[in-house]
């Protein structure tokens, strides 16, 4: 499909800390036409899927400025520059939730919207988590820890009281991983 996609310039629109925006013209090589594109361009992500010795999930409470909403969620956050996606997970599990797991497994990746995000979130799952009770929240985070099991976490998922996109393609992930 690629083969009809021709890039013929890139125009920077915005850029800020967190992201950058730029208007990708492709001609589409079917009808010969012209168009923008936008593309948002941020950082790699990474998810964990806390699970503790007694099998319980371990998710963050916090409130998204763009959903005006508080929303729940596995923890994870933006891979910093140079940072390989395993150790960002394991910062990550440790300074949202005080959790920390000798048993981190890799799950993948997902586009999250590969329609307007060049990004990657990169999935984990970390069984035997153990609180040490130490987080370190970013300067603009305020975060509930919730332990919930996944007889409650999928009724949650039902009742859509967990929207995050993310958070459900890491539970897919985490379960096919489980059929394995």
């Amino acid at each position: 499909m690629e083969k009809y996609w021709k890039l013929i310039k890139v125009e920077k629109k915005f850029q800020d800390h967190i992201l950058n925006i730029d208007h990708k013209y492709y001609e589409f090589l079917k009808n010969g036409e012209t168009h923008p594109f936008c593309a948002i361009n941020t950082k790699n992500w990474v998810v964990i899927i806390p699970v503790t010795d007694n099998g319980r999930f371990v998710l963050v409470r916090q409130f998204r400025f763009a959903v005006e909403d508080t929303t729940l969620e596995f923890p994870g956050g933006a891979i910093d520059l140079g940072e390989p996606h395993s150790l960002a997970a394991v910062r990550e599990l440790e300074e949202e939730t005080g959790y920390k797991s000798d048993d981190i497994r890799y799950l993948g990746f997902v586009h999250p919207n590969p329609a307007i995000l060049s990004n990657k979130c990169h999935i984990y799952v970390a069984y035997n988590c153990k609180n040490v009770g130490k987080t370190n929240f970013d300067k603009f985070e305020d975060i509930e820890i919730v332990l919930m099991d996944e007889t409650e976490f999928k009724k949650y998922l039902i009742d859509n009281k967990i929207t995050h996109s993310i958070v459900v393609a890491a539970y897919t992930k985490y379960l096919l991983s489980k059929d394995q």
